[in-house]
């Protein structure tokens, strides 16, 4: 035992004696651990006391069992009488005390006892990133990435490129070092990790979003902080080459801090990778570790209690050992309790708050991968949404954004929690996705007066033919009602719209530009359908003839190039109530926060559309050489595209390429050129 730890988790008895005068006895140091520390705290010094043995006696046995057997050390000790324990222990057997012949001899140096006083919480601190703007919001684009940011961004007179709402702040006059940003929204990922690592004892310092604005005193904050860790979330992050960027961003800064990643991004890209492949992405990022799970939550938790010396024992966690070797560790599904209530205190004075009532989705578009990546739908109770909200209230929140994928599916569940909302004087406006097909003109009324004020409505098609094709379970009808009672509710409507899904026609093209004209949304956006092969359309592929990948795809009436044409022509005719196709519903919330009136918003968007079809009028559309489109698909599939079969690209199986490509290589090799 030289050298080691003994845990004494014993009340005032002779036990106590015992265990430290065994503890020294056997040359080891001792641990005294306070019998009636609360649950998460005893774990918290039990698991970073590092213990090589426990010594109990029967209110500390009694105490084992609300503790994960794999906190505790192999070897624990306590009276003959105690026996077996059952419970949260596993049924563990406890030693009895067995005597040592001879004291053992240490050195004056040696340590005797390590405290945990009242003060120390035994964890690493622990920083949080909820979203790194994945470029710089203004830019000198590429001419490949200027075609590619013609919605999402504006031209400057210099031939830079600016973000929407980057722009409407120098417009309002605003400094730089002030924060004016979509992103200032308090996020849901960063308030549910926050609550719970510091339910669990961590000291944890919180950044919602880090922008080109605020990069500098923003990671000044972090080094001040000095974290052990920083977990960072990519439920935002998009694509491998903008968390690329994020990784080089962290480590320009933070060199030698841990950092984690997890997030919808991360358990997404890895459920499409074997083991090889995901070890080459972590190694490719420079990052320490990805957690491997749609929630995640738990592994963190359990990250930093075992940080660093236990990682192996972290489940869903992949990371880098000091030689550089990456280890995968075993795959534990979470379940976390929705109905545990967040705590949302320390929040801005006003801000939005992202809160979410639902895990998954109830439905399976044929576009979308979150139903498979996102986990069993399942539903928080509407007591405990009302008791988050009351918290959300009380901590100053000044608007809510549901971030539920299905907020008012059940109808019964929903016309029960606006009941609640509105008998609790909740009065807070709030925000959330909704299905049309799932509401009546009662229903919209008492929305509106439970206190909201804008939805989003995933309708994506003004044509039914294409809708069916979607598996969207709604026909166009149920929209323009819908659409007509939110109107009479004053709640505003904004409308998503999807062009270019398999059975897309240059007919049902010209039915959504007639939906978009005449069915009364306040605002809508436009975007060209995405084609994911983890999504439920790749298993009918061969049904529509539709090939390629990403954005480059074709199939039997309709192929990336015409939709792109064609969404342009929509663009040209309407353009001036579209929004930017990321922000969508969440700009007005921001906007609104911010003191603007749904009037104010609209002389906003159509200041910056007119930008836009300025350049989109000015410029060559690439998408118009069918040879350069040709040359994209085809070195898109060979290099960047992992093929289902080889697990590999075609470029890396033939022994052109060592890695998959990003699409930032192809275009530095397009400019080179």
């Amino acid at each position: 035992m030289l050298g080691g730890r003994v845990g004494v988790l014993t009340s005032r008895t002779l036990d106590t004696y015992a265990g430290i005068l065994g503890a020294c006895w056997s040359g080891a140091s001792y641990v005294p651990i306070n019998v009636k520390l609360p649950a998460a705290r005893l774990a918290n010094v039990v698991a970073r006391g590092k213990l090589e043995a426990l010594v109990v006696d029967e209110t500390g046995a009694n105490r084992l069992e609300q503790l994960e057997s794999d906190l505790l050390p192999q070897r624990i000790f306590g009276p003959i009488t105690t026996g077996r324990k059952k419970g949260g222990n596993g049924g563990l057997m406890l030693q009895g005390l067995n005597p040592v012949p001879e004291p053992v001899t240490v050195s004056a140096d040696h340590c005797a006892y390590v405290m945990f006083t009242s003060g120390t919480t035994g964890l690493p601190k622990v920083g949080l990133i909820g979203h790194i703007i994945p470029a710089p919001l203004t830019l000198v684009p590429t001419s490949m990435e200027r075609w590619g940011y013609k919605y999402t961004r504006v031209e400057m007179g210099n031939g830079s490129m600016i973000d929407h709402i980057a722009h409407l702040k120098n417009q309002l006059g605003i400094p730089r070092n002030k924060s004016f940003s979509f992103w200032e929204m308090s996020l849901a990922s960063v308030l549910l990790l926050r609550s719970r690592l510091k339910e669990s004892g961590n000291e944890v310092l919180t950044i919602n979003y880090i922008d080109s604005d605020n990069e500098e005193q923003e990671f000044a904050r972090i080094k001040e902080f000095a974290p052990e860790i920083l977990a960072l979330s990519t439920t935002f992050i998009l694509s491998p080459s903008q968390l690329n960027y994020v990784a080089r961003l962290i480590r320009k800064h933070l060199p030698d801090t841990f950092v984690v990643a997890g997030g919808q991004h991360i358990s997404t890209e890895l459920a499409n990778l074997n083991d090889k492949q995901q070890r080459a992405y972590l190694k490719a990022t420079r990052l320490d570790g990805f957690i491997n799970d749609a929630q995640g939550e738990a592994s963190l938790v359990k990250l930093t209690r075992l940080h660093p010396a236990r990682l192996a024992e972290v489940p869903n966690l992949l990371w880098r050992q000091p030689s550089g070797e990456i280890v995968i560790n075993p795959r534990q599904a979470e379940a976390n309790d929705l109905n545990a209530t967040i705590n949302l205190s320390g929040i801005r004075e006003g801000s939005v708050v992202h809160l979410r009532t639902a895990r998954g989705c109830a439905f399976h578009c044929s576009f979308c991968s979150y139903p498979a990546s996102g986990g069993t739908w399942s539903l928080a109770n509407v007591e405990s949404a009302i008791a988050q909200l009351r918290l959300a209230k009380e901590a100053g929140a000044g608007a809510v954004i549901f971030t539920d994928d299905t907020f008012n599916v059940p109808k019964e569940r929903f016309d029960h929690l606006l009941d609640r909302m509105i008998e609790a004087g909740i009065n807070l406006p709030w925000y959330s996705f909704l299905r049309c097909q799932f509401v009546d003109a009662a229903l919209v009324e008492k929305m509106r007066r439970s206190g909201c004020r804008g939805v989003l409505l995933g309708i994506e098609s003004g044509a039914d033919s294409v809708l069916s094709n979607m598996n969207k379970g709604a026909k166009v009808e149920h929209y323009r009602r819908g659409i007509q009672w939110l109107k009479n509710a004053g709640i505003t409507s904004v409308g998503s719209f999807l062009i270019g899904f398999p059975g897309e026609t240059a007919e049902t093209v010209s039915q959504t530009e007639e939906f978009i004209s005449n069915a009364g949304l306040d605002f809508f956006y436009l975007q060209l359908f995405y084609y994911l092969h983890h999504a439920p359309v790749h298993q009918v592929a061969s049904k529509f003839g539709l090939t390629g990948g990403g954005l480059l795809w074709s199939h039997t009436t309709m192929d990336w190039q015409e939709a792109s044409v064609r969404l342009d022509q929509i663009f040209r005719k309407l353009g001036s109530r579209c929004l930017h196709q990321d922000y969508n519903l969440w700009e007005v919330a921001f906007l609104e926060n911010r003191g603007f009136d749904r009037d104010r918003i609209a002389q906003y968007r159509a200041m910056i559309n007119r930008m836009a079809l300025a350049r989109l009028d000015s410029a060559p559309d690439p998408s118009g050489n069918h040879k350069h489109a040709c040359a994209i698909h085809f070195f898109h599939y060979n290099f960047c595209r992992i093929h289902q079969t080889l697990r590999v690209t075609p470029a890396m199986q033939a022994g052109i390429v060592d890695r998959v490509w990003e699409i930032e290589d192809m275009v530095k090799l397009c400019d080179s050129k």
